[in-house]
């Protein structure tokens, strides 16, 4: 039986490998490549009809600048189809990809003995000026240098369900109030269906000697039968979507010049990931920018500054108690509705503590509580979308993405805080922390849909009217039938107390809390400890020193995501390739050892975030230059974050269907352990020094690393044995059942 290897994936591979596997003459093996193949694989699994998913291979990881990777995965392969592509990037990176990338498949092709199908574009010209098109035509004629028997496929503008063109535009015209044209719209295109391409590579793939003869050394220009131009597709797709905009013509030159802007930005800017993760940095940003102030409301309440420290303290407790039942609410009810909730909460909390008057410290302790209801929830229903959407091999990076709003909170707060408390006075800080959460409250009520699958399924179920976004431009938009889709069941309540008896957890949040705590111990304490230490500083300025710490968090967000699923596709194929895992068994997620993956990099962290915080209590004990207490800030930053975001994402990993319950038991056990080092850092300071606090707290920290070692050893078992309690006691249930109805 013939092997296809359809090496890059996408919309188009997609529905070739569908193409390749539903066809029964001959009957072909289908295996699908990419960077991470995973999810692609999973998608095209379930699209298929029972008797052809036996038709589909593990899939195989390749990086197309490695040849080494596609050796691996070419091996013993008839047929190789190559949809090298890139649609977005650098001069640089186009040459990268679709010239030197489509080289290194026709090699590797070539070596494996395999037949080549190379999919490039109609408009491939290796004289133009235009790198997507030049670099086209350069990796066809590196092809054929590398493999003269390939067939080249140049398809026209692909429609289809789930099209990059189609759909967008679509899309577009929801919010624009017209269809912009370039040039007077008459570029002329020959659409060409997405399964007409997918059953032309078919046909060339099931080894016809007279077909392979007859196209060998070819290139074949593939387009649909009809020619419309740019205004003409505009009018088909206002006409198709049942909606009326004027159709605007826009000069070449500012197409051009909109082109040099958003290729330089990221596809898909504003996506679910960025939205919540700009909506959950009002946690961190509504606790920070309070810090600079603390010696100023110390004043004008006529309190100490232990009693302002306090309020810091309840802040913390309710940042851990709130999101235990936002959380749970969230896993059942939906994420959207309680994001709306949580952020009207805290707008209205905020505007209570800018009008509170200076006599009544009480009423500001209470809407600190209130405040902390509202605003650390977000993180816990955040941390639940990722578990919505994101598969296992792919969270490290969304947790990175999404991290990004609460670390620039820590950095940007305490700036803003300083300077809004010098120029405009304390109160000023509320009023615009008031501002930016109605803002996000606005975001989410246009724009955010609902993710949680008991509600939407896989994102093709629609979901009550209340949980639907005003402006739907975010998500799949998958047209379904609802009467041909099988809603999941309702989730019950489930207490997240339940979640502190596995073991495995609670080792995980006494290890993530005591590490929270001591990075706290740092943070809780820059404003009082540079200000005596450095007493030239203003509240500005103290400000700023936070942008050390909170620096170092925001690069550790975006470089960690990426480096933990490195570290899980580093470890998978290696369990593969040692035959400690096999293939369809790495597939599944409860058989992979995550805890391993995440965790084996830890102590590396630990080790760094430890003796950094030694080094930062000497340095302000002695007095030294101010920027080597900053310098060890910006370190710690980063390490904190490698911490933190790397056992966030591994108990979302172990419960990924109760995201948002076990976040906010994390959230319970940092805050928690937090405010109690908040409540005695000053003492402990105050009792044996600077210096040797930190000596303690790094101390503690080594304290806890065995945990470390526990979890990588012992989290595979109790994790199965877990599987295996609730898989007994979802037979018994069934088997009750079976007996009442019985």
């Amino acid at each position: 039986m013939q092997k296809v290897v359809i090496c890059g994936t996408g919309f188009l591979g997609s529905n070739i490998a569908k193409a390749i596997a539903t066809a029964t003459k001959p009957n072909r093996m289908v295996q699908v490549s990419s960077r991470n193949p995973e999810r692609i694989h999973r998608a095209i699994r379930e699209s298929l009809p029972p008797a052809a998913q036996g038709r589909l291979l593990a899939p195989k990881a390749v990086d197309i600048t490695d040849p080494s990777t596609l050796a691996l995965a070419f091996e013993n392969a008839d047929v190789i189809v190559s949809l090298v592509g890139l649609m977005y990037g650098s001069p640089a990176d186009f040459e990268r990809i679709q010239w030197r990338g489509a080289e290194n498949v026709a090699r590797a092709a070539k070596e494996a003995g395999a037949k080549l199908i190379h999919i490039s574009a109609i408009g491939a010209d290796a004289q133009s000026a235009v790198p997507y098109e030049r670099t086209k035509a350069l990796g066809e004629q590196a092809v054929f240098g590398a493999c003269p028997d390939a067939t080249v496929i140049r398809p026209s503008l692909v429609f289809g369900p789930e099209d990059d063109f189609f759909n967008r535009f679509a899309k577009l015209s929801r919010v624009l109030p017209f269809m912009p044209v370039f040039g007077g719209g008459v570029t002329l295109f020959q659409p060409v269906y997405v399964m007409d391409i997918a059953n032309l590579v078919e046909l060339l793939s099931r080894g016809d000697n007279g077909v392979d003869e007859e196209v060998k050394g070819k290139v074949i220009e593939a387009g649909g039968p009809d020619v419309l131009s740019y205004r003409q597709l505009m009018e088909l797709i206002l006409k198709i979507t049942g909606r009326w905009r004027p159709i605007v013509s826009v000069p070449f030159g500012l197409g051009l010049a909109q082109a040099a802007v958003l290729e330089k930005l990221p596809n898909n800017l504003f996506t679910l990931t960025r939205s919540q993760g700009l909506t959950i940095h009002n946690s961190p940003l509504t606790s920070n920018s309070y810090f600079p102030a603390i010696p100023t409301i110390a004043n004008v309440f006529h309190v100490d500054t232990e009693l302002v420290n306090l309020t810091v303290t309840v802040y913390m407790i309710f940042q851990g108690v709130s999101p235990m039942v936002w959380g749970p609410l969230s896993d059942k009810w939906g994420r959207r509705l309680m994001f709306i909730g949580c952020l009207l909460l805290l707008s209205i909390s905020c505007v209570g503590v800018a009008l509170t008057p200076t006599d009544a410290y009480w009423l500001l302790l209470v809407l600190r509580c209130v405040q902390a209801a509202g605003s650390a929830s977000t993180v816990a229903i955040g941390a639940g979308v990722i578990g919505d959407i994101a598969v296992i091999a792919e969270r490290g990076n969304f947790f990175g993405v999404y991290s990004i709003g609460p670390m620039v909170g820590p950095a940007i707060g305490p700036v803003i805080g300083g300077g809004i408390a010098q120029s405009l006075g304390w109160r000023a800080i509320f009023w615009f922390l008031c501002i930016a959460a109605a803002s996000c409250m606005v975001l989410m009520i246009l724009v955010f849909p609902e993710t949680l699958r008991a509600i939407v399924g896989d994102g093709s179920i629609p979901p009550p009217r209340i949980s639907r976004p005003v402006i739907p431009i975010i998500g799949r938009h998958r047209e379904s039938n609802p009467d041909q889709v099988e809603r999941p069941p309702k989730k019950p309540f489930v207490n997240p107390i339940r979640l502190f008896f596995y073991p495995e957890v609670t080792l995980l949040l006494l290890f993530n809390g005591v590490i929270y705590c001591v990075f706290y111990g740092v943070t809780a304490s820059i404003s009082t400890l540079f200000q005596e230490v450095y007493p030239y500083l203003n509240e500005t300025d103290i400000g700023l020193c936070f942008l050390a710490i909170g620096g170092g968090m925001c690069i550790g967000t975006i470089c960690h995501g990426r480096f933990l699923d490195k570290e899980y596709r580093v470890l998978r194929a290696k369990l593969i390739q040692t035959g400690a895992l096999s293939p369809d068994a790495a597939a599944k997620d409860e058989n992979f050892p995550i805890e391993v993956a995440r965790f084996r990099t830890m102590p590396i962290w630990v080790a760094i975030f430890s003796v950094c915080c030694v080094g930062y209590g000497w340095a302000l004990q002695r007095h030294v230059n101010i920027a080597v207490p900053l310098l060890m800030n910006i370190i710690m930053g980063y390490t904190i974050i490698c911490v933190l975001n790397t056992t966030q994402t591994l108990i979302v990993d172990m419960l990924p269907s109760q995201g948002s319950s076990i976040t906010a038991c994390n959230n319970l056990a940092r805050c928690s352990l937090g405010a109690g080092m908040v409540s005695v850092i000053d003492v402990m300071i105050n009792s044996v020094g600077i210096g040797w606090t930190y000596v303690i707290l790094g101390v503690l920290c080594w304290v806890v690393s065995p945990i470390i070692f526990v979890i990588m050893r012992m989290g595979p078992k109790w994790r199965a044995r877990r599987r295996a309690r609730e898989a007994a006691a979802a037979k018994a249930a069934t088997e009750k059942t079976a007996e009442k109805t019985g």
